[in-house]
């Protein structure tokens, strides 16, 4: 849960200022179950809260936070990799989902790429699979080369993928 929307000043200009949001998943206490029940779970909690402050939902966007979750029951780089596989199941919030892979560390651990930098076609395929399993939006360092990549799987999927109904 965001620690943000529990501080009462936050909240007050939330209300007043109604901006759109995107708020990430944020345990504030770890619990059992799978990564993306946990994440689903912390994101339920964040829109409940405001639902109760009479936020309107349709001006919020939920985020995963891939690359943000460390915990010592399951290796940081698997968890981002099973939120990304899983992706799809954030879909029960009714909102849309962002997703910001873009140079993150567990790209790194998978493709040997230590700096930030030198992980473009590592981004870019995790971006393929975000945007396959779900994703709305993604945030990137590299704007063209994501463009480009997010405008080839649109192609495909419009064209090429025929999607089960509800996706």
């Amino acid at each position: 849960m965001l620690r943000g929307l529990r501080d009462e000043d936050r909240i007050r200009i939330v209300r007043e200022y109604e901006p759109s949001l995107i708020v990430c998943a944020r345990e504030r206490v770890p619990r059992p179950g799978s990564p993306v029940e946990r994440i689903v779970q912390a994101l339920r909690e964040t829109l409940q809260l405001l639902i109760d402050v009479g936020y309107d939902l349709r001006k919020v966007v939920v985020d995963s936070c891939v690359g943000f979750f460390r915990y010592e029951d399951i290796p940081w780089y698997v968890w981002d990799l099973r939120v990304l596989a899983n992706l799809r199941e954030l879909r029960s919030l009714g909102r849309p989902i962002a997703v910001g892979v873009s140079g993150k560390s567990f790209i790194g651990v998978i493709t040997g790429r230590e700096r930030p930098e030198d992980r473009l076609y590592g981004s870019l395929a995790m971006t393929t699979i975000a945007v396959l399993n779900g994703a709305h939006a993604v945030r990137t360092h590299d704007v063209a080369a994501t463009r480009d990549t997010v405008r080839a799987i649109e192609g495909y999927i419009r064209y090429g993928l025929q999607l089960p109904p509800g996706s």
